[in-house]
């Protein structure tokens, strides 16, 4: 089996590049002498999901994992410390995992995986949506969590959206549902006015995103501190995965219904803006859900902050042509003399927000 990396045009060619991994690969031994390395890649299991390279912790992969270019990634994101907004590094989430009784991490090995094989058919779709070739015929029948029926006026539309970009005659906006007459991905849309939240402490960006996530979801406003347990936050922050875990397993926004299950999803350099943007076009503008986003909130990206912090969540809500409407939970009056106002919604460019996320060394959404 081989990973297939497809990229918008224009985008560097060498990361299109195919990999194989072994099916079901347990958790893999590090060489010796660099114990950091050597702890994550015994808690971390990787394996082949479709063709797909999956590991647990990190999500979809485009490098082979245990290669030099996997193992480069995987020690840049372990060198990261944790935030003063409430982003956990990756090792400080080892030093727990690693504390597992075996039982346990391989139960949440095994789920992680099983959440994976529900997502990987959006993973899928957007390999065709990056190179604006429609997905072959029965495509929408292997993967039902697309939600979109084979034959259906839905997924015959779809393809048409994707093999034809950009030529919807009508946009359609504000929170109304993506009409089926409607041959393209709609130019904009934004959900979930009216459920921001702030965080009620400079380590709850997890809790507070989650909290109006789920919000907008169910229409019951559960506490951040009831989040904050649900998904093992500390004053070290909240672990991306767990926040995906939670929207898959308390929320329906990852059912069919939304396009299937919540995952860690990559991004890299070699990609651009519009094709990040195009991850919110399928999750916010097809299917109505919102996004995770996996930011490093610094004033060269959002210009309402007056200091530059570390990794952050923020909540993708929307976007138009050239901007991506986000809520952030972080008020910065609250933790620091002479900070903004910078909770609340938020318009910042597709080329900003593509920044930040990169600037982030774990350089993945929760999508």
């Amino acid at each position: 089996m081989y990973h297939r990396v497809f990229l918008r045009r224009g985008a560097t060619a060498a990361l299109a590049m195919a990999i194989a991994v072994p099916l079901a690969q347990p958790a893999m031994a590090a060489p010796s002498g660099d114990s950091e390395l050597s702890d994550a890649m015994n808690v971390i299991r990787c394996t082949v999901i479709d063709g797909e390279s999956f590991c647990t912790e990190l999500g979809f992969v485009q490098s082979k994992p245990g290669s030099a270019a996997w193992r480069a990634n995987l020690a840049a994101a372990l060198a990261t410390e944790d935030s003063d907004t409430g982003d956990m590094g990756l090792a400080t989430l080892v030093d727990e995992l690693k504390q597992l009784p075996r039982a346990e991490l391989a139960e949440r090995q095994n789920g992680q995986i099983e959440s994976a094989r529900r997502a990987v058919g959006r993973v899928k779709l957007q390999e065709y949506i990056g190179t604006d070739v429609a997905p072959p015929p029965g495509f929408f029948a292997k993967y039902p969590d697309l939600g979109l029926a084979e034959g259906s006026a839905k997924a015959q539309q779809l393809r048409a959206a994707i093999a034809t970009p950009g030529t919807s005659s009508e946009p359609v906006s504000g929170e109304v549902a993506v009409a089926a007459s409607y041959p393209t991905f709609p130019s904009s849309r934004y959900i979930m006015s009216g459920y921001a939240t702030e965080q009620e402490r400079d380590y709850w960006c997890g809790p507070a995103t989650m909290q109006a996530i789920d919000w907008a979801n169910d229409g019951g406003k559960d506490s951040q501190s009831l989040w904050a347990s649900l998904m093992g936050t500390t004053t070290a922050g909240t672990y991306i995965g767990s926040m995906v875990a939670r929207i898959n397993t308390d929320t329906t926004w990852g059912s069919a219904a939304y396009g299937g299950a919540y995952t860690i999803f990559p991004v890299s350099p070699g990609n651009t803006a519009t094709w990040f943007m195009s991850l919110h076009h399928t999750r916010i503008g097809y299917y109505g859900a919102p996004v995770i986003e996996h930011v490093q909130l610094l004033r060269a990206y959002y210009g309402y902050i007056n200091y530059n912090h570390g990794g952050h969540y923020q909540t993708g809500r929307g976007y138009d042509a050239t901007t991506i409407s986000i809520i952030d939970p972080y008020d910065e009056r609250d933790f620091r003399t002479g900070g903004a106002h910078s909770a609340g919604y938020h318009s910042v460019s597709k080329e900003n927000l593509w920044g930040a996320t990169l600037a982030n060394p774990n350089q993945n959404i929760g999508w």
